[in-house]
C-alpha cells in the first residue's frame, strides 16, 4: 500500500500562522496524523479525500446554562425542592382566595343565622296587588258601612242611597264570582273522587277481603270520605250563595213581585246555612270548650 504524506500546516500556510484561530482549528491530533501518513486503499478507483478533523476538540467543555445567570438571580432562585413546592402551594392558595372573594358564604361569619325581618309594605301596595274578588269585597264592605252610617243619621240621605246602591252591585258581583269559584272547586273534587272510586273498585275486583285489606285501600277509603265531606259543604255553600243572589237581585233590579216573601225566606235560609258552616268549622274548638 502506498502512503501519502501531508505537509506541515506551518509550511503550507505561512500566512495563517499569524491568525489567532489557527490553534483551535488545527490541533495536535492532525499533526500526528500528518507525520505518520495516511494509508490509502490501492484498489479504490477514487482518490483519497483530504481528511478534515472536527472543529470541536476532544477536550470540549460542556457549559451549564447557569453561567449566563447573574449572581443576583442565582441568589433569588430557590435552592431546595421544598421551597419550590411551597411557592406553588402559596400561589394556588392565593388564586383560590381571589376566586372565593366573590362567593357569598353559606353561613355568616359569626356562625349564627339571622332570619330576615319581614318588611312592612304600605297599604296602597297591598291594595294594588290584591285579587279582584278581595277588592270587590273591600269596596262592598266600605259602601255598606257608609249606607249604615246614613241610616243612623251620621251622614246625608243622598250619600247613603248612593252607597247602598254601590254596595248592592258589589254584593251581586261578588256572589257571582263566588258561584263560579264554587263550581270549579266542586268539579276538581268530583274528578278526584272518581279516581279514588276507580282505584277502590279495582282493588275490590282483585279479591281482597275485610281481613286482608291492604294499606293502600284503607288510605283510599279515608281519602274518599274526605272528598265526599268537602263536596257536601261545597253544596251547602252553593245553596247559601244562591240565597244571597236571590236576596240582592230584588234590590239591584228593583223587583216588586213577591219581594217581601222572597227576601225573608232567602235571608233566613242564608243565615241558617252560614251558621251551619261556622259551627262545622269551629266544632272541635267548641267540643273542647264544653268538655273542660
Amino acid at each position: 500500500m502506498s502512503s501519502i504524506s501531508f505537509p506541515n500546516s506551518s509550511q503550507s500556510h505561512p500566512s495563517s500562522s499569524n491568525s489567532p484561530l489557527d490553534g483551535p482549528f488545527y490541533s495536535s491530533s492532525f499533526e500526528a496524523m500528518s507525520s505518520n501518513g495516511f494509508q490509502m486503499n490501492p484498489h479504490s478507483p477514487h482518490p483519497p479525500r483530504t481528511p478534515r478533523t472536527s472543529v470541536m476538540s476532544s477536550n470540549n467543555t460542556v457549559y451549564n446554562p447557569e453561567i449566563f445567570t447573574s449572581e443576583a438571580e442565582m441568589e433569588e432562585r430557590p435552592t431546595d425542592l421544598e421551597e419550590e413546592v411551597d411557592v406553588d402551594i402559596d400561589s394556588v392558595k392565593a388564586n383560590a382566595r381571589a376566586r372565593g372573594q366573590g362567593i357569598a358564604p353559606i353561613y355568616p361569619a359569626d356562625g349564627t343565622s339571622k332570619s330576615k325581618e319581614p318588611t312592612s309594605r304600605p297599604l296602597l301596595h297591598t291594595f294594588l296587588h290584591a285579587s279582584p274578588p278581595v277588592l270587590l269585597e273591600l269596596v262592598n264592605a266600605f259602601a255598606d258601612d257608609v249606607s249604615t252610617f246614613s241610616r243612623l243619621g251620621l251622614l246625608g240621605k243622598r250619600t247613603g242611597d248612593r252607597a247602598g246602591r254601590l254596595a248592592d252591585w258589589c254584593w251581586f258581583a261578588s256572589t257571582l264570582v263566588d258561584l263560579v269559584e264554587n263550581g270549579v272547586e266542586r268539579s276538581i273534587i268530583l274528578n278526584s273522587q272518581r279516581e279514588v272510586e276507580s282505584r277502590l273498585f279495582a282493588d275490590s275486583m282483585t279479591g281482597a277481603t275485610a281481613k286482608s285489606t291492604p294499606r293502600n285501600t284503607r288510605i283510599d277509603e279515608t281519602e274518599l270520605h274526605r272528598l265526599q265531606r268537602q263536596d257536601y259543604w261545597l253544596q251547602i255553600t252553593r245553596a247559601k250563595l244562591v240565597m244571597d243572589l236571590a236576596f240582592v237581585s230584588y234590590d239591584v233590579f228593583k223587583l216588586q213581585r213577591g219581594k217581601s216573601a222572597v227576601k225573608t225566606f232567602a235571608g233566613l235560609a242564608s243565615a241558617a246555612l252560614s251558621s251551619a258552616k261556622l259551627y262545622d268549622r269551629h266544632r272541635n274548638v267548641l267540643v273542647k270548650a264544653l268538655t273542660f
